[in-house]
């Protein structure tokens, strides 16, 4: 959400990744790493106590491409 008073900025929990524009409340990310990474959108205003939600992308790797071999004839 954007903040109507008040400054969000978002950063890393856990993981990896850029943070593309960190005061954006629609950054996007790059170079996630695999498996969980989480981010923290936090929005804050001065003495006031801040609010702050969290967000995990997973990244899974790709499946190695299978490989049964070559395709054969058997006699009986």
């Amino acid at each position: 959400n954007a903040p109507t008073v008040g400054t969000g900025t978002w950063t890393l929990v856990s993981g990896t990744g850029t943070i593309t524009t960190p005061s954006s409340n629609t950054s996007g990310v790059t170079a996630l790493g695999y498996g969980a990474n989480v981010f923290r959108w936090t929005i804050s205003n001065g003495s006031c106590t801040s609010s702050s939600s969290e967000v995990t992308i997973t990244r899974n790797q790709t499946p190695t491409v299978s490989n049964a071999g070559s395709n054969q004839t058997q006699c009986e």
